[in-house]
């Protein structure tokens, strides 16, 4: 489990780096926010090898509770700011 953990944290270090750039980044263009928001939204469709083992969901609750936490609010944040711009939530890329 804690080989499968490791890629886990490893795809949760890319979203969350791209989640501050995107909201802490200098944006003079909405065209290369958009392509960053779509570059963690791909990212993120990473997380759904992990999410549909539910052992390691068990395993990660007892374990690393915060890191689902926080994987579950960054598909909230991707949830409301694709409400926002209206991107569609399949076959962005």
């Amino acid at each position: 489990m804690h080989a499968k953990y490791k890629l886990f944290e490893e795809v949760k270090e890319r979203s969350d780096f791209m989640v501050k750039q995107l909201s802490e980044g200098d944006y003079r263009s909405q065209d290369v926010y958009v392509n960053n928001l779509l570059h963690l939204i791909n990212t993120y469709s990473e997380f759904t090898k992990f999410m549909t083992d539910s052992e390691f969901i068990a395993w990660t609750q007892i374990n690393h509770p915060i890191a689902l936490i926080e994987v579950a609010m960054t598909g909230r944040i991707i949830m409301a700011v694709q409400n926002f711009f209206l991107i569609p939530k399949k076959g962005c890329i």
